[in-house]
C-alpha cells in the first residue's frame, strides 16, 4: 500500500504537533494580526485583518510559507512603533 502525504497543511499540522499546537500557532498568529490591526487603526486595520484572515486560510490549505513573511512584517512594524 502507497502512503500519500497530505497536502493541506492543516492536516499536517494536527498529526504533527496535537490540538494544543495548533491551537498555539492559531492564536499566536491572531494575536500578531490584532496588535498590527490596532496600530494601522479602525477602517484600514478592519480591511486588513480580513485580508490577514484570508492569508492564514490559504497558508493552511496549500503548505504555503507566506503567513510568516506577514508576521515578520508585522513584527518589524510592532517593534518600531515604541
Amino acid at each position: 500500500m502507497e502512503l500519500i502525504n497530505p497536502q493541506s497543511n492543516a492536516i499536517r499540522l494536527f498529526f504533527e504537533v496535537g490540538i494544543l499546537g495548533v491551537w498555539l500557532y492559531l492564536k499566536s498568529q491572531l494575536l500578531l494580526i490584532q496588535r498590527l490591526k490596532k496600530i494601522i487603526g479602525t477602517s484600514l486595520g478592519q480591511n486588513f485583518f480580513y485580508l490577514a484572515i484570508l492569508l492564514m486560510g490559504i497558508c493552511l490549505g496549500h503548505r504555503s510559507t507566506t503567513i510568516f513573511i506577514l508576521c515578520g512584517i508585522a513584527l518589524a512594524i510592532i517593534s518600531n512603533q515604541h
